[in-house]
């Protein structure tokens, strides 16, 4: 007789069908000996890898390798979100404020490829160390006066986000100031939020999940970073890197 009955095989159709993290494992996926465990404790029951995999495929389940969905986000947040963003450029405009894009984008060591003009019948190949060190760029621009301010680090944590508007602060010691930006976990921490509050003339606009592409213009900034900074070419050492980073900020400063 089988020795898993019609349920406990439709339960385990269901576990398949979903992240093993929801299972409580910190794992992404399931493996076979992942879910040889998980069936032996839920059931009590032993098998064979082979059974385990003879079982997955009995049950219409294969390996296949997903694809990237992108996330489409709420569109009645976005076109308040943009229609807000509207209203206050027009008050900067007015000098009741400076208003900020701010983000950050991470420069790596290895380049990041795209098309380029070579001599025909070539294809240059850029090199790959094993350095995987990289630097993070904090980054603010002022959409009015066409300022860009920026702020190197090495992670991407609340720590160096306030340090990032300290500088920020220092630059205009008396002015209002108003940053647009997402909700990343250094932008949303704790830390972050205490600071602009205790600054008293800092405010933080947050932008609806899965919305900073379209509405925060900073990313057409980092975009031209990249294919300045990063797009086909081997830095030896992450001094060059930030030598670059520095040269590229000085230009459209």
């Amino acid at each position: 007789p089988p020795r898993l009955s019609n349920q406990q095989e439709q339960q385990i159709e269901e576990w398949l069908d979903r992240s093993p993290r929801e299972a409580g494992y910190q794992h992404s996926n399931w493996t076979l000996k992942l879910l040889f465990h998980h069936i032996n404790k839920v059931f009590h029951k032993q098998f064979s890898l082979t059974r385990i995999w003879q079982i997955i495929r009995k049950l219409g389940f294969a390996t296949v390798r997903p694809r990237h969905r992108s996330i489409v986000p709420n569109q009645e947040k976005k076109i308040r979100a943009a229609k807000c963003i509207i209203r206050l450029l027009k008050k900067a405009r007015e000098g009741r404020f400076r208003l900020f894009y701010l983000d950050e984008t991470m420069a790596s060591m290895w380049a990041t490829l795209s098309r380029m003009w070579v001599r025909r019948g070539t294809r240059p190949e850029i090199p790959m160390g094993d350095n995987h060190e990289g630097l993070v760029v904090f980054s603010a621009a002022d959409p009015i006066k066409g300022r860009v301010h920026y702020h190197i680090a090495e992670k991407p944590n609340q720590n160096e986000m306030v340090a990032f508007l300290k500088q920020m602060r220092q630059r205009y010691p008396h002015e209002r100031l108003l940053f647009i930006l997402d909700n990343a976990r250094p932008h949303i921490a704790q830390m972050v939020r205490q600071f602009a509050r205790a600054d008293g003339n800092m405010y933080l606009v947050y932008l609806p999940k899965y919305t900073s592409l379209e509405l925060n213009a900073i990313e057409r900034l980092f975009k031209w970073f990249r294919r300045v900074v990063t797009h086909n070419y081997y830095f030896e050492n992450i001094k060059q890197l930030k030598h670059a980073i520095q040269s590229f900020f000085r230009l459209v400063s």
